[in-house]
């Protein structure tokens, strides 16, 4: 799991209610599925949402984008599942993820 990030949303300073947040990290072919727990200050959960990290070719980009949050305080936590994107060819060859890795690099808060 990674480690629960606290941040605040100020109306001061988003006047449009635009404000989102963003995880960043790693998408690959050794990458897997996680969960993203967005929960208000009072432990309401306002999303709880999972994404997907597996690509063919590896690259670092965008992960998980929220809806637009109100003015307060949030905890975000990310969980990774175990799991990865996998499917059956009908002549039977695997194809999908090779490992269940998910690599977050960063968050941030976009404001419009």
């Amino acid at each position: 799991m990674w480690p629960s990030l606290r941040f605040g949303v100020d109306d001061s300073a988003d006047s449009t209610g635009n404000t989102r947040l963003a995880i960043i990290g790693h998408r690959g072919p050794d990458c897997g599925v996680a969960r993203i727990d967005l929960r208000a200050a009072d432990g309401t959960v306002v999303c709880s949402r999972l994404f997907d990290t597996y690509a063919a070719h590896a690259y670092d980009g965008l992960l998980f984008v929220s809806m637009p949050l109100a003015a307060g305080q949030y905890v975000a936590t990310v969980t990774a599942l175990g799991e990865t994107g996998l499917w059956i060819e009908k002549s039977g060859r695997r194809r999908g993820g090779t490992d269940t890795f998910v690599n977050v690099h960063r968050a941030e808060l976009l404001r419009a």
